[in-house]
């Protein structure tokens, strides 16, 4: 997907329920803080600090200035109970250096510092990051504003998603002032007739500074999508994770632990190696920025764990899968009318979305499938109905583990389910996997049907 480099922009998206005729207007440096943004980003990794020097555009060092850390992990469910988004600052010294001793580097978070008219965001921080985009001297930018209209009359409240930025939504105008220069989700607030909120995911929008030019509008989507991935930032963490959905990691798949030989590039879904997938498409201007995956087949899998254990797939594999959030949680995709991709390549590339061992001490791994021939850039659909259903490994005696089903977020299982309605549409995994060829590409991953606040 592209972002406009010269104005304020809203990219394809959809506020659910919402027409929405944007005007977007880029207000340097005017008006009060209301709280906080983002800029790129990377992995955390384990360390035991985190430290930069923070710069003012003249050159100048940031000094005695807060810097924040603010909670990616838990951002929705803080902002439903008002608690506070941050949860631990520093502060710069004469030099304008920051430095947070104890990092936890298991735990998701963005960087925010601010001072008169400038600021910067840092999603997903780490020593990596700040390391590898930044040169360890993070360069503060005069910061912009956004203004719009909804006229969606439930909408009450518009938020940055993973920063501390919100606007109220008055007469079906909203506006934000001060704000880092950055991409953002949207996401908002909605009052249903029985007085409970509900938040669904608007569009993404892209700030920077101002130049003279004619700001873009909105044109909104007929249907509700999550933006589930566009591969426009170097993570190997899915959009989801932006989406306040904690975890989203990319993996590298192939079929070697099954007795194959099917190697893949990227090797690994490592920083480096995934950055190097991250390049230019071919076919398109359209795709400037997608994932692109070579592999070698040498051999038919015969492998007795393969055949009983990967139902269903009958050829030499690689790819990649995500987790749509935390590792062994299921979201609910059940109402879904589909889930799209962007794909080009050759061969065939089979699309998962893979139910598997919910952490309760159940182990079972359930698929539903579709498969489609590659070539030329399209879009390619994966509908409900159209899915093949089939059993990886299923508890003998389903009935008897209800209780940990349950508590898995899975259905109380029976019998092996035979549908996608059988499973509930309950998803950990997405897999994109290739076979019968030597490449495919992989852009703008969509789920259209189901709002965030539904997963």
């Amino acid at each position: 997907m592209n972002a406009s480099a010269r104005v304020p922009r809203i990219l394809a998206g959809a506020f659910c329920a919402a027409l929405v005729t944007a005007a977007l207007t880029a207000l340097s440096g005017c008006g009060d803080l209301l709280f906080s943004s983002r800029k790129p980003g990377g992995t955390i990794e384990t360390t035991n600090g985190l430290t930069a020097r923070m710069v003012l555009p003249s050159g100048a060092p940031a000094t005695n200035i807060k810097v924040f850390l603010l909670d990616e992990e838990s951002w929705l469910a803080n902002v439903k109970n008002g608690r506070s988004l941050y949860f631990d600052s520093a502060e710069t010294n004469d030099s304008g250096t920051f430095n947070f001793k104890k990092f936890d580097s298991t735990h998701s978070a963005n960087l925010f510092a601010d001072v008169e008219g400038f600021a910067c965001f840092i999603p997903k921080v780490s020593r990596t990051v700040l390391k590898d985009k930044w040169n360890n001297r993070i360069n503060m930018a005069k910061k912009v504003g956004y203004m719009g209209n909804i006229s969606d009359p439930a909408a009450q409240r518009i938020f940055l998603s993973g920063s501390s930025f919100s606007a109220t939504v008055t007469a079906g105008h909203f506006e934000f002032r001060s704000v880092p220069q950055e991409a953002y989700t949207v996401v908002i607030e909605r009052k249903l007739p029985d007085e409970s909120l509900e938040y669904v995911l608007g569009s993404n929008v892209k700030l920077d500074q101002w130049q003279e030019g004619k700001p873009d509008t909105l044109v909104p989507q007929p249907k509700v999508f999550l933006p589930v991935e566009d591969f426009e930032d170097d993570l190997i963490l899915n959009n989801m994770l932006t989406n306040t959905l904690s975890g989203g990691l990319w993996t590298v798949i192939n079929d070697r632990e099954f007795g194959g030989t099917t190697s893949i590039s990227p090797s690994d879904a490592s920083y480096g190696a995934w950055q190097t997938a991250l390049t230019s498409a071919e076919g398109g201007t359209e795709h400037r920025r997608a994932l692109h995956a070579s592999y070698t087949t040498h051999n038919a899998l015969t492998s007795p764990v393969y055949r009983d254990s990967k139902a269903g797939q009958d050829a030499p594999f690689a790819g990649v899968q995500m987790n749509i959030g935390k590792q062994n949680q299921h979201y609910k995709l059940l109402g879904m009318d589909s889930l799209t991709v962007a794909a080009g390549g050759n061969g065939e590339l089979t699309v998962e979305l893979v139910q598997q061992n919910p952490g309760t001490g159940v182990a079972l791994q359930v698929v539903a499938s579709q498969t489609f021939i590659l070539g030329a850039w399209e879009n390619l659909t994966v509908r409900p109905d159209s899915m093949r259903i089939h059993i990886g490994w299923f508890p003998e005696n389903p009935e008897t583990w209800g209780k940990e089903l349950e508590e898995g977020g899975l259905p109380r299982y029976t019998a092996a389910p035979a549908s996608w309605t059988e499973m509930g549409g309950m998803v950990t995994y997405i897999r994109f996997k290739g076979s019968k060829g030597t490449e495919f590409w992989l852009d703008d991953i969509r789920i259209y049907g189901r709002s965030l606040g539904e997963l």
